[in-house]
């Protein structure tokens, strides 16, 4: 009697730490090779699935359902594949308005544990509902933590891989594997996992494959008319500025990094004109040749530095040709471009085209 009320305020103290649960960290269904789990993190405007490479496999597709009370849909394409059969994914869709967490909100160590600690498993299922599979843990060393379901009603399967695992409220790792014939189950302790991909979210050197919702039809959107005005960086060729606006894929212009912002500014001629985005593209087939961390500002001033509103932060992923970029409509004389990073090209970095709709 005694072991099943134990059981019983088990299973409500868990369920109410992921109630409570402080960081938004949200974890996802996966449908791909195989079926499994996920958790988002958000990066800038851009949201990344983290997912065990095995439930992705030979797909570079997969989709994906939130636990969030929405229950949003979407897409991931699978970006960089790491030890520990971890991989990234670029997430587009609703459901990125569902990435909430940062990497920074994830702990980055595990707290201390010892045999039998009690743990739980929270996983998604194929309608975004969540459910939690207490377990004990039984043994751990520097990168894994080995677990078993604290009662012989619950069983561990292969379609939990990539849940989280919980101390409480703290993250301490992500099911990885699940044992068919013991039931038990291999835990990647958080830490190693967050040291596994960081990296990437510092200076990836992972390929993006172009996403199919960034590829809009530009026919449907009236382009305004840009003439570059300014620019910080000196350009290879000074003719090559305006090929930014020449509307030629074949064409770009491009300039040597350093460690300061580079600025570019633009008019939109003597009027103030009503945008409501900008698509900036790279068809240069360079991958290093991106900018990636980048701002835009707008002003209704025909001169000045007096007058610029910041209207968008995010980052443009390498090896994507067309950066699509919505905006709250406003009005404006003047655009400007800066760039905060690129992707570490030491032969230059390049813009094909801007534009402005």
């Amino acid at each position: 009697m005694r072991n099943n009320f134990n059981y019983f305020i088990t299973i409500l103290s868990v369920c109410f730490s992921l109630t409570v649960l402080a960081q938004p960290v949200t974890q996802v269904y996966v449908e791909s090779n195989e079926s499994g789990q996920g958790f988002l993190i958000k990066r800038l405007d851009q949201c990344y699935l983290i997912t065990p490479h095995h439930v992705v496999g030979d797909f570079i597709q997969a989709n994906v359902i939130s636990s969030t009370n929405i229950r949003s849909r979407g897409e991931a394409y699978l970006l960089q594949t790491f030890g520990y059969d971890l991989a990234i994914m670029n997430l587009a869709g609703n459901i990125t308005r569902d990435c909430g967490a940062n990497l920074s909100q994830i702990p980055s160590q595990v707290p201390s544990l010892g045999n039998a600690s009690r743990l739980s498993i929270s996983s998604i299922s194929a309608d975004g509902s969540r459910y939690i599979t207490p377990v004990l843990m039984t043994s751990q060393d520097l990168v894994w933590l080995h677990v078993q379901p604290e009662s012989t009603d619950d069983l561990l399967f292969q379609g939990m891989s990539g849940s989280l695992v919980f101390l409480g409220t703290t993250i301490v790792g992500v099911l990885m594997s699940v044992d068919s014939n013991s039931g038990f189950g291999r835990v990647l302790r958080i830490d190693r996992t967050i040291e596994t991909i960081l990296p990437f979210f510092q200076v990836s050197t992972a390929t993006s494959r172009s996403s199919p919702f960034l590829e809009q039809n530009e026919s449907s959107q009236s382009m305004a008319a840009l003439t570059p005005v300014s620019w910080s960086h000196q350009p290879a060729n000074l003719d090559s500025v305006l090929n930014m606006v020449d509307d030629d894929k074949s064409t770009f212009w491009s300039y040597l990094a350093d460690s300061s912002p580079v600025t570019i500014e633009f008019s939109l001629g003597d009027s103030v004109s009503d945008i409501k985005g900008l698509i900036l593209e790279n068809y240069t087939g360079n991958p290093e040749s991106f900018i990636r961390d980048f701002e835009i500002y707008v002003t209704r001033t025909a001169t000045g530095r007096r007058g610029w509103n910041q209207v968008y932060s995010g980052t443009w992923i390498r090896g994507e040709e067309t950066k699509q970029i919505s905006i709250s409509p406003t009005q404006a004389r003047r655009v400007m471009i800066k760039i905060r990073s690129d992707w570490g090209g030491q032969d230059g970095i390049a813009i094909s085209t801007v534009k402005v709709y």
